[in-house]
């Protein structure tokens, strides 16, 4: 006769509907997997893998503490002797209200493409989830997404399937293993834009203080990377911001301006910034206006 350790197995459970049912849900307090001993022939015991063993939690028998026993057998071979190690066949279920939340999906993109092209902004089918569950569970949830990975080669849009993960505040991946997800399924789209190099188009307005005068004003960048289809890019030939107001100004200004908040003129559809955070630094040279007496003579 042999004995083996078998650990991590996890556990099925059986009427879980009638908990559900009555508008609650269950959640596992330490996890829902289970180990335990596995005695019998050398030559049997020996060919076991922990997929050969069923581990079941009927939960109509939850006692009033919330503690559930687990049935651990192994159909295959039902005359081995299975004992448990500890106390690990006994799980603590926890009873909470059952809520819902949806959520929208979230397309996340890894690497890079080539020079010359840019990574849209990708869109899920569906493009939103619910999720029902424990309580306590449901709200750790912050954010459902799903990733993409992007090639140097992809130069034409990539579409894709890919599963669904569910993220807390911290961004670690919540357990689903308790939760209802109306899809875990996702399919994807991620446009794959050509980028083109435009002029920024950028001036100053207003009347400095009296007694103050202008003397220049300068910006950079002068130009800026947009990314679109080629039939919208064919379209913007510049980018014009609104004029900066120097009304009033006695000095020197300085300033950081973005460029997506203070367009003048829209982007056509279909055309975006490839650097959503992009700004032009403006500098005015402002200075007061100085007089000097002079005594001429007549020749």
């Amino acid at each position: 006769m042999y004995t083996r350790e078998f650990s991590d197995i996890s556990v099925t459970e059986v009427n879980g509907d009638q908990i559900t049912e009555a508008g609650k849900a269950y959640s596992y307090v330490g996890g829902n997997t289970v180990s335990v001993k596995v005695k019998g022939k050398t030559s049997v015991v020996n060919r076991l893998s922990k997929d050969d063993l069923l581990a079941v939690a009927d939960l109509s028998t939850l006692s009033i503490t919330g503690a559930v026993m687990v049935d651990v057998s192994c159909p295959k071979y039902p005359s081995l002797e299975i004992t448990p190690i500890g106390s690990s066949t006994v799980l603590k279920v926890e009873i909470e209200d059952l809520v819902e939340k949806s959520l929208n999906v979230k397309v996340n993109t890894n690497g890079k493409v080539s020079e010359g092209y840019y990574i849209g902004q990708g869109v899920a089918t569906p493009n939103m989830v619910t999720v029902s569950g424990p309580e306590s569970v449901v709200n750790k949830i912050n954010e459902a997404s799903v990733n993409v990975s992007i090639g140097s080669g992809n130069t034409t849009d990539v579409t894709t399937n890919t599963t669904l993960k569910l993220l807390d505040q911290s961004e670690g991946e919540v357990s689903s293993s308790t939760l209802n997800i109306s899809q875990t399924d996702i399919s994807v789209t991620v446009p794959i834009y050509e980028t083109k190099t435009v002029p920024v188009d950028f001036g100053v307005t207003g009347q400095v203080a009296h007694g103050y005068k202008m003397v220049s004003a300068a910006y950079e960048p002068k130009e800026v990377t947009v990314a679109g289809r080629k039939e919208d890019l064919d379209k913007i030939s510049q980018v014009t911001l609104k004029d900066y107001d120097i009304s009033g100004k006695n000095s020197k200004v300085e300033d950081s301006i973005s460029i997506v908040q203070n367009l003048a003129e829209q982007l056509p559809d279909g055309v975006v910034f490839t650097d959503k955070e992009a700004t032009v630094a403006l500098v005015v040279d402002i200075q007061q206006i100085t007089e000097t007496s002079f005594e001429l003579p007549l020749s």
